[in-house]
């Protein structure tokens, strides 16, 4: 959504660095990582987000899009 295809490589690798990094070397154990992970925070809305987005970001993204 708006990123390059550049950004989105990097924002995918800095990501995938950080959770391996925190996994490795936080002296955190498996467990205490996957805890730091909330489980679906606001899982209740959503299908109402997931409309909002289909309907109207996407729609407003494609009038924008260069």
């Amino acid at each position: 959504m708006g990123l390059s295809e550049d950004e989105s490589k990097t924002s995918v690798q800095q990501t995938l660095l950080g959770a391996i990094n925190l996994l490795f070397e936080s002296g955190l154990s498996p467990e205490k990582v996957m805890d730091l992970i909330p489980v679906k925070p606001i899982s209740e809305h959503q299908t109402p987000i997931t409309e909002i987005y289909q309907t109207k970001l996407l729609g407003l993204f494609e009038k924008i899009k260069p």
